[in-house]
């Protein structure tokens, strides 16, 4: 898309489909997703383009996935306590995963 031109009818949010397809292959609901405040009624332009592809990669990298990540969370700190796991950062927790497997 960052290399096309845009056609007229892309704005700054986008329908997202719930739920599942009825009998006849019809979406139960379609909900508008504003991936900036006011991003339903705002055109994107070549000039907004890169901000476009910023907020939808936003969306769908971390927003989209927060209420997984919590919930990981949660059962990862009853499981190792927070203050624990603060003292490693990711690369030596990563380190530790690969040798514990390698070593089983």
């Amino acid at each position: 898309m960052f290399e096309r031109n845009l056609r007229n009818d892309v704005l700054l949010g986008f329908q997202k489909r719930g739920g599942f397809r009825g009998v006849l292959g019809v979406w139960l609901f379609v909900q508008v997703v504003e991936l900036i405040p006011g991003g339903s009624r705002i055109r994107v332009r070549e000039s907004t383009k890169q901000q476009y592809l910023d907020a939808l990669a936003q969306y769908r990298l971390a927003t989209n996935v927060r209420d997984e990540v919590d919930s990981f969370l949660r059962g990862l700190n009853e499981l190792i306590p927070d203050n624990l796991l603060s003292i490693f950062d990711e690369n030596e927790l990563e380190v530790s995963r690969f040798q514990n497997q390698r070593d089983a």
